[in-house]
């Protein structure tokens, strides 16, 4: 095992019985009654073998944690995103189940239908909107769906499988927010086929060594395993509400569409906490604060900006005043923009409408946080 070869009863026994016949023991037969008596004296127990850092080579780790402090020079820790995409099996039952005893255990079956999803997220907790690859370019269950009020971002290919045009078309989306928004962002990925080394201006991507992600990737660190726990919870909620509608558990997944994937797989990125995401960062070497020294930080600003407003608070009256106006101006403007992208069918337009209205809520909520 110290080689990670896998070890069975029967290649133990195989290997036992060759040691028997250099030893002069021929006759030992390396029964199973002597196998079981062998795991019960040692404490050994089949084990399912699962991850991938088996492969990985601690020189390879140790030399990349040399190099990530310089390849985040200059760049905030806001600004360090780590990306990755998943196969999800949006329709998949548990394959365990609390059963009487005595009774049989049997199930249906597994369903292979799925979807690709792209998570993003910084190391600070920031989450950008998901990417989810389907098979089909328009299915059944958008009808009457307005593609802009999904919260993710949909495309589609035969096989819903991650390309290279679907990411770098997903990248250059996202350089121009970070234009918009005037940030230098460094993007993490690992280096399979569908990632390509393009370059941006305000977006760099840095790739992973090869076979090294389950140890110095966060998405595989748990972000993304966190993310399909609560898809389960959402969608095991949906088969308790529906399940006096059908005679079995296959038979009510079957109707899970691709739309209810999409929202539960929204509604479960929504949940991830900001600490997970950190804490998987930090797990992976990136040196990120924790959300409590983050808190303290933001608190010491704040109070440093009350006691200079201490001196001020006429003109400090006035500014809020000017702000308010501005901020319901800027609401103004985004839902007009809005309701001009919807009634021409502007997906693009509405989408950046959609951004433009978060990020006057957000500026306007850190306002009167002051």
């Amino acid at each position: 095992r110290l080689r990670n070869m896998i070890v069975t009863g029967p290649l133990l026994q195989e290997k036992v019985r060759e040691l028997s016949k250099e030893m002069g023991a021929a006759e030992f037969s390396a029964s199973n009654g002597w196998l079981e008596s062998f795991k019960k004296r040692y404490g050994a127990k089949s084990s399912l073998l699962c991850g991938e850092s088996a492969d990985v080579r601690e020189a390879d780790v140790a030399a990349w944690a040399q190099r990530l402090p310089q390849l985040c020079e200059g760049y905030d820790t806001k600004d360090m995103f780590n990306a990755d995409e998943t196969g999800l099996f949006f329709r998949a039952l548990p394959s365990r189940s609390l059963v009487a005893q005595g009774d049989a255990c049997k199930g249906g079956k597994l369903s292979k239908e799925h979807i690709t999803v792209l998570l993003a997220a910084s190391a600070t907790g920031e989450k950008l909107k998901p990417l989810v690859i389907g098979k089909s370019a328009n299915p059944r269950c958008f009808r009457g769906v307005h593609l802009a009020t999904l919260g993710v971002k949909y495309e589609s290919n035969k096989k819903a499988w991650m390309t290279g045009e679907k990411f770098r078309q997903w990248l250059d989306s996202l350089n121009n927010q970070f234009a918009i928004e005037q940030r230098k962002v460094l993007m993490f990925v690992d280096n399979c086929p569908a990632h390509p080394d393009v370059e941006f201006t305000n977006l760099k991507l840095v790739f992973l060594p090869p076979n090294t992600t389950s140890k110095l990737q966060p998405m595989d660190g748990g972000i993304i395993q966190t993310l399909k726990l609560k898809y389960r919870k959402h969608m095991l909620r949906h088969l308790l509400a529906k399940m006096d509608e059908c005679e079995t558990a296959t038979e009510l997944a079957k109707k899970i569409n691709v739309l209810d994937a999409i929202n539960w797989v929204r509604s479960a990125w929504q949940e991830v906490e900001a600490s997970t995401i950190q804490k998987c960062f930090r797990h992976c070497g990136f040196d990120v604060d924790s959300v409590e020294e983050r808190e303290e930080q933001e608190e010491e600003e704040v109070e440093a900006v009350d006691d200079s407003e201490d001196d001020n608070d006429e003109a400090g009256d006035n500014d809020q005043e000017t702000a308010a106006v501005s901020w319901q101006a800027a609401e103004h403007s985004v839902s007009q923009l809005r309701q001009y992208a919807m009634k021409n069918g502007l997906e693009n337009l509405l989408d950046l409408a959609v951004r433009a209205g978060d990020l006057v809520d957000r500026f306007e909520l850190q306002r009167r946080s002051r």
